[in-house]
Parts: C-alpha cells; structure tokens; sequence
C-alpha cells in the first residue's frame, strides 16, 4: 500500500502535538511495510519518499523537476533542519496560518506520481482516491 500523508507539522520542525503524531503514524505504516510520500508546505515542489523507518529522521527529499534535484543533491547541508530551511519549509510551522497562505498547487502532481491509493491528511481531512 502506498500512502500520501499532508502536514504542515514534522520534525524537526513542531510546534505542538500534530508533529510528533504524524511521525510516530508514519514510523508505524513504514515498520508494517506501506510506502509514505510526506509532503509538508515548501517553496519548492519537492515531498519525502519515506520507505524504510528511519527515513522519518532522514527525510529524503524528491522534487518533481530532476535538474532541480540533482543541483540540490550536490549541496552539502549540516543538519536536516538546514536542508528543510533550504527548500523554504518554515521552522514555525504555525505560520502557514497566516492569511494567503494557501498551501502547494503541486500535491496532486505528487498524487499521480507516487500513485498513492489513500491520502492521509494530519490537515484535518482524510480521503481515499477513486
């Protein structure tokens, strides 16, 4: 099974209870083997293909456009907070709150691409692909 997950809250970067659920959700779909594709509100179209459990502490990064991708791989980052700054994903997570903030056009290009067969949002709603 694969699985799109929607948050706006992951580790490292939480400001409340939302992070710490949607890790320990996907840590436990990846133990039972589900694919997770994480997509958190970034500058850049780009989510985390998370396959094994300790990418919910890695977080892989796969954008959508390769040339991007393959400039961003060759950048060397300290930490993986400094490697989510770099892709515009906010430290405060709440401040995707703030009005005109209207979340990533891209997700249902990752929808397509990952071919996810449920989506699951720690945004508030759930839904199941037709």
């Amino acid at each position: 099974m694969k699985i799109l997950m929607l948050t706006w809250e992951f580790p490292p970067f939480i400001s409340g209870g939302l992070g710490t659920a949607c890790y320990g959700i996907a840590r436990g779909l990846l133990k039972k083997g589900v694919e997770v594709s994480l997509v958190l509100p970034s500058a850049q179209d780009v989510y985390f293909p998370l396959r094994r459990p300790g990418d919910v502490d890695l977080l892989p990064v796969r954008f959508l456009d390769s040339k991007k991708e393959a400039v961003f791989k060759s950048e060397h980052y300290k930490s993986v907070s400094e490697r989510l700054l770099s892709l515009g994903i906010s430290s405060q997570p709440e401040s995707y709150l703030e009005p005109g903030f209207t979340g990533s056009p891209v997700w249902e290009r990752i929808v397509e691409e990952s071919e996810t067969s449920v989506r699951l949002s720690c945004l508030g709603e759930d839904r199941r692909r037709e």
